[in-house]
């Protein structure tokens, strides 16, 4: 079958997808000799409104430690192995190896349509060409006298680092300097996310979460409760965010109040890391080789029963990393050197 007699938009169906993707996606040859460019770009956009094949990627040497989505059928990912490869979802397929590192990637961040950065454990971040995986500039940290443990974009111009010196540093990537820097917490800083506009929260293994204004470069709030070290931290809205812990909870705290809102217990693991997938729903990845759907009321209330706490089949993997593609499938990087996506909801 040729691929004009299948390009009739009117009466496009599902059964073509396959063809379609191998067709376009799949030989790189095919690519370039289609010739009607316009035709290509609406096909492009009819194929990425489908959800992808589960698949599982191998193709690291060792745990996949972060995932960054480039758009709905590319992601980028960074490993243990200490390479960052670029994958079309639709395929498969290792589209760049993106080779400069000489340590573990910890962080990707998108910072524009077409640049990606990425932090590793020597304190080195390197600016990334995501249309050709080619290496724009490299920028060494200088101030942080350990590990960078991790990384958030406040703007195009802007990140945060965090590391095992208990420092927080604010970077201009313009200009490759440091701009500020937050000295409160007492062990290393384990997650960093962005709240809103110049406010950023941090977790650490002193067990607490603390939120910093970057404008009066203050912090405004401690949040203490958990009993171990923080692993992650999600924001779920505009008033709160969730943080699971070593201590095998996970906290919903408000953030004008600095309140606890609720402790989840019971499952006998600690979260490694966390997914807001929709409005009332998130996903945990787990210690103990599961994944759990949370979902929450649209009116939550500290009730028993504004929560709903289900496991996902069928995963039996241990995730460190998660991403969403939309709101039925989710991507997750593995301790056992792959990347795998997984429909989470009917």
């Amino acid at each position: 079958m040729n691929v004009m007699n299948i390009l009739n938009f009117n009466k496009f169906k599902k059964k073509n997808f396959i063809l379609l993707s191998k067709i376009l996606f799949g030989i790189s040859e095919h690519v370039r000799k289609i010739k009607y460019k316009k035709l290509y770009v609406i096909l492009i956009h009819i194929i990425l409104k489908e959800n992808v094949d589960e698949r599982t990627i191998i193709n690291h040497k060792d745990s996949v430690k972060c995932l960054l989505k480039l758009n709905n059928n590319k992601i980028a990912s960074g490993s243990l192995d200490k390479a960052i490869k670029i994958f079309n979802l639709l395929t498969g397929e290792c589209l760049f190896h993106l080779i400069g590192h000489t340590e573990t990637i910890i962080s990707l961040l998108k910072l524009n349509k077409n640049l990606i950065a990425s932090g590793i454990y020597d304190n080195s971040i390197k600016i990334w060409s995501s249309a050709n995986g080619m290496c724009i500039k490299t920028l060494i940290l200088k101030g942080h006298i350990k590990q960078i443990s991790c990384l958030v974009k406040i703007n195009d111009r802007q990140i945060a680092s965090g590391s095992m010196d208990k420092l927080i540093k604010v970077w201009d990537i313009i200009s490759d300097i440091c701009i500020k820097t937050f000295e409160m917490h007492t062990r290393y800083v384990t997650s960093l996310i962005r709240i809103k506009y110049k406010m950023i929260a941090s977790g650490s293994d002193d067990e607490t979460i603390r939120i910093w204004d970057l404008k009066n470069d203050i912090c405004i709030n401690t949040f203490k409760g958990h009993s171990n070290c923080i692993n992650c931290i999600i924001k779920l809205d505009q008033v709160k965010i969730i943080s699971g812990s070593t201590d095998n909870t996970i906290k919903i705290w408000d953030l004008n109040t600095s309140n606890c809102l609720k402790t989840i217990t019971g499952q006998g693991s600690f979260a490694r890391c966390m997914l807001k997938i929709s409005q009332n729903t998130i996903i945990i990845g787990s210690s103990n080789r599961n994944m759990y759907i949370l979902e929450f009321k649209d009116e939550y209330r500290d009730e028993e029963n504004d929560i709903n706490f289900k496991v996902i089949e069928n995963i039996q993997d241990t995730a460190i990393c998660l991403i969403k593609q939309n709101e039925k499938q989710i991507i997750f990087g593995s301790n056992n050197n792959s990347i795998k996506v997984r429909n989470i909801l009917s």
